[in-house]
């Protein structure tokens, strides 16, 4: 959470739990050869809008929505993907949340259209008391329900593996919702370009969404949820090196069209989603003569 470009307040998002049940990206859809990605500019989607959380612990449904948000081409309402998130975790007064919760609330309820609902911008304790919802509300979030979310993986450092997820799968608009341990240094960043800087912070989410080429170097795109008056009108860009040492903490998750039974059936197998037919036969005789 940013309350004002100068102000560091509680944190937002809380650190990930351990589960060994995150789906792999890689280990369902394989791993890209990282030579494979230009080293130019590309967006996976451009931004909808810039959102801005004001003094909530929202961060988590705010990156949730927005990355959703490519995916289905309507601006979608945080509030409600926080109540649903809170609902998940079953602790509706603890201040922020996780990002899997979170990721599972797009998965279990689906999200609203913003434009559908006046629940916008309502108080906290509003927005988590189920009696302000409509009672046909989770009806109408299911038909922006995400199939299932994976966990970024690869075989290379994590600024490659982050690189490598957004552009193999740019044609299905598939951004990363992720978060960091955000800087005092960081909101004030000239041009948006966070500095390797040492420091506390407060967890807080965002989107990746791409890679920007700046002076010659390769930056991450990260869109956050604290208006245009911040970074490159909303927009920072994290190098190779802030991103290695400061992304990861609080997880990395991508929304997939493909069933939770799918990704399971590909874990199980020596090859993946898109894998040629006669790659697959070799595979298969690979799995079973050389184990």
């Amino acid at each position: 959470m940013i309350k004002s470009p100068m102000h560091i307040t509680n944190e937002g998002l809380k650190e990930l739990p351990d589960d060994g049940r995150d789906f792999p990206l890689g280990g369902v859809f394989g791993d890209i050869d990282i030579s494979e990605v230009p080293n130019e500019t590309f967006v996976v989607a451009q931004p909808r809008v810039i959102k801005d959380q004001g003094d909530s612990d929202l961060c988590s449904a705010y990156a949730v929505t927005s990355v959703s948000e490519d995916q289905e081409d309507f601006t979608l309402l945080p509030e409600y993907q926080f109540y649903s998130t809170k609902r998940i975790t079953g602790n509706l007064e603890e201040w922020g949340a996780d990002l899997r919760s979170a990721c599972k609330s797009a998965v279990r309820y689906g999200s609203i259209l913003s434009a559908t609902s006046d629940m916008g911008g309502k108080p906290r304790a509003f927005v988590l008391d189920s009696a302000n919802w409509p009672k046909n509300i989770d009806e109408r979030a299911a038909s922006c329900k995400k199939s299932t979310f994976f966990a970024v993986t690869g075989k290379y450092d994590l600024f490659d593996n982050i690189r490598g997820a957004l552009w193999c799968h740019k044609d299905s608009k598939c951004s990363i919702v992720t978060g960091a341990t955000w800087k005092q240094a960081w909101i004030t960043a000239e041009n948006g370009i966070i500095p390797d800087v040492s420091g506390d912070g407060f967890g807080h989410a965002f989107k990746i969404f791409g890679q920007k080429l700046i002076d010659g170097e390769l930056y991450l795109m990260a869109q956050l949820s604290n208006g245009t008056a911040v970074g490159d009108n909303g927009i920072f860009y994290f190098s190779r090196a802030v991103a290695n040492k400061e992304l990861g903490k609080y997880g990395l998750f991508m929304f997939k069209d493909i069933t939770k039974e799918e990704a399971e059936y590909y874990l199980n197998k020596p090859y993946h989603i898109g894998t040629p037919w006669y790659k697959k036969i070799w595979a298969l005789i690979n799995s079973i003569f050389y184990k």
